[in-house]
């Protein structure tokens, strides 16, 4: 049953250590009810995430880290491509209309064939290999399309949006459609025209991907060289991950401290830090001076909102012991780019928290299971917005069914503080940890109980209530509202909040849209 499509993320890689970059399968999931429209939204949404300057960075990361050979797992090789890309094609809460847009999605193995899946709605397939200039296509793999009732449409060779969508919803030109008719051919157009500027992928680069399933359209040397253009089609091919000049001024409005790259020794790296305006943000990556000790140093002498220790001598275990044996240092950071924080595990739907501590966690009763996402350190601000985001989601059942998956739940606590932007140009920063374990003493847990089919209780601003609770860490068996969180971090010595209006609407989401939870022993025992 279902409408059952597959994504695939492709991309030009290195997949031998020393070898010629080749096109290969970065990421790929399964999606249980997508045709239509959604897959052109889905590849809208990715199109604006992936050129989102800090994401661009991490995806550039993934892509580099396959062309070093260093990918720990042939099914997930780059993890982050794999999350980013599924949260595009699962969830939105700015969407058109009164209907937000929440589905599940299910990762694959990236070594699978294109036409391996359980599919009857086509393949979406978007080349990667610059972040800032995505290539995309549809693909009919083997007539299912057709078999379910829709138009016909060429069978395995790329598909552009008019061709896919018009599949399913014929062009209307009759002057005397009613209004209703009238209206879904603009949304129609519309989904069209917001992938007007993504190249169509072509049916080479198919062929480079999945031989056994697709024959290109020139011969091998041509082909070589057309593959190539495909790459490298644009006026920047390899977006820089760094920032130039050494200080910058971050999307946020926050100043950046760029040491990356750079051969500097422990103390020259506090010589310059120590000449530099205010900073909040500081990027110190791929620098082997810097190890457990100094980035101790560095925590006790700075506020940081932000930092980028990747390919640093820090290792997981580092991360893990600073964490616990020193948590008031990571007050208030909202991002540590690290491994740790951007394993494959951490797509896995068991614990996978790696003994991390638990500064505020996530608990959430979907409608199959329950799960309890960690963050083991957040910034005020940020969890502010991602408290938001959360109240929004659920707050827009007009009726019940919409209700987010779990995993949907994860993907509004990887989003980093927004400053006014937009919900679709988020930064992506991390990919959210899980964790089995049932102790509530560690850290803030918010439990959130959305509204079933059962006794549905109505929103006065419309939606339905969702019940809601906050759980103090130390063992109180109480539940507290958001104002009286937010009240408790000033008074732990969390620092200031920045956006103040933030708070103020959050505090009026969890009042008007939720109901605080009052049993505790209840609502406990029915989370187990």
């Amino acid at each position: 049953m279902g409408q059952r499509h597959q994504l695939f993320l492709v991309a030009r890689v290195q997949a031998a250590p020393g070898g010629p970059d080749q096109y290969r399968c970065v990421a790929a999931f399964h999606h249980q009810w997508c045709y239509g429209k959604l897959p052109l939204h889905c590849v809208r949404r990715l199109k604006h995430l992936a050129a989102t300057k800090a994401n661009t960075a991490l995806i550039q990361r993934d892509l580099d880290g396959y062309r070093e050979g260093v990918q720990k797992s042939r099914r997930v090789p780059c993890p982050y491509i794999s999350f980013l890309a599924g949260t595009a094609f699962s969830i939105d809460i700015e969407g058109e209309g009164p209907w937000k847009y929440f589905s599940d999605i299910h990762y694959q193995s990236a070594t699978m064939g294109s036409t391996d899946g359980d599919n009857n709605n086509g393949i979406t397939v978007v080349d990667i290999t610059n972040p800032v200039d995505l290539a995309y296509c549809f693909v009919s793999i083997g007539g299912d399309m057709e078999a379910e009732g829709y138009a016909e449409v060429p069978n395995r060779v790329p598909l552009t949006a008019t061709q896919y969508l018009r599949a399913y919803y014929p062009e209307s030109l009759d002057p005397l459609a009613s209004q209703s008719e009238q209206e879904a051919e603009e949304v129609d157009q519309k989904a069209i025209d917001d992938l007007d500027d993504i190249r169509l992928l072509t049916l080479d680069v198919l062929a480079a991907v999945w031989p056994h399933e697709y024959r290109p359209e020139v011969d091998s040397d041509e082909r070589s060289t057309v593959l190539r253009e495909a790459a490298t089609d644009c006026e920047d091919p390899k977006p820089s991950t760094s920032i130039d000049p050494s200080v910058a001024r971050a999307a946020t409005g926050d100043v950046t401290m760029d040491l990356s790259k750079r051969c500097l020794s422990s103390a020259e790296i506090f010589a310059t830090l120590k000449e530099a305006g205010p900073f909040s943000r500081l990027d110190i990556s791929h620098n082997p001076a810097v190890d457990k000790a100094v980035l101790t140093q560095l925590f006790q002498e700075h506020r940081f909102e932000w930092v980028n220790i990747d390919g640093c001598s820090i290792s997981n275990e580092d991360i893990v012991d600073l964490l616990k044996s020193q948590p008031s240092l990571f007050r208030g950071v909202e991002a540590i780019i690290h491994p740790v924080f951007l394993s494959a595990n951490s797509l896995r739907d068991e614990g996978n928290s790696k003994g991390m501590p638990v500064a505020f966690s996530l608990l959430y009763k979907a409608t199959f299971r329950t799960s309890r996402c960690v963050l083991p350190f957040f910034g005020v601000d940020q969890l502010v917005q991602n408290l938001l985001d959360v109240a929004r989601a659920l707050m827009v059942l007009e009726v019940i069914g919409n209700t987010p998956s779990s995993r949907n739940m994860l993907s509004l606590f990887a989003a980093s503080y927004r400053s006014g932007r937009p919900w679709a140009t988020r930064d992506i920063q991390s990919i959210p940890l899980q964790t089995t374990s049932g102790d509530l003493t560690e850290g803030y847990t918010l439990v959130v109980l959305p509204q079933r089919m059962l006794n549905p209780i109505p929103s006065p601003r419309g939606g339905m209530l969702f019940q809601y609770g906050i759980i103090p860490p130390g063992g109180e068996r109480k539940f507290i509202d958001v104002a009286t969180f937010l009240d408790c971090l000033k008074e732990d010595g969390w620092p200031e909040r920045k956006d103040e209006k933030a708070v103020e609407q959050v505090i009026k989401a969890y009042n008007e849209g939720g109901s605080l939870l009052a049993d505790f022993q209840d609502v406990t025992n029915a989370l187990n």
